[in-house]
């Protein structure tokens, strides 16, 4: 960090902070898709504090954590069953799929970076 200038971090901030607010639109997006009417302010909060508690170094990507602070957060807007559906949406759209995609192209960074 020492590195980086006043200017660069600012613009990291930025993309960090950005792309914090796509994932609670995506939060946001895909509690619709299940059928749950959660307001967006109340998601953006809440999403944020499940994001958090997602981060927490306890489990593999977060995996059980999170559907838990969904269950635990969300609970006065819908049934359980539906928290419990909406909190591994979460996982697997934001953090299982992409790793499994990213598998594909793990072989060819790996070489580039070793140099063979």
């Amino acid at each position: 960090m020492k590195q980086l200038s006043i200017k660069k971090m600012a613009g990291l901030l930025a993309y960090s902070g950005m792309y914090r607010m796509l994932e609670l639109s995506n939060y946001y997006i895909l509690t619709r898709a299940i059928g749950l009417e959660v307001p967006y302010g109340v998601v953006a909060v809440l999403g944020a504090v499940v994001m958090l508690a997602g981060e927490l170094p306890i489990t593999v990507l977060g995996l059980g954590v999170r559907e838990a602070a969904v269950l635990v957060l969300f609970s006065k807007y819908a049934p359980p069953e539906k928290l419990v559906a909406a909190g591994v949406l979460f996982s697997l759209v934001e953090y299982v799929y992409p790793n499994m995609i990213g598998l594909f192209f793990t072989k060819k960074f790996l070489v580039k970076m070793v140099g063979k």
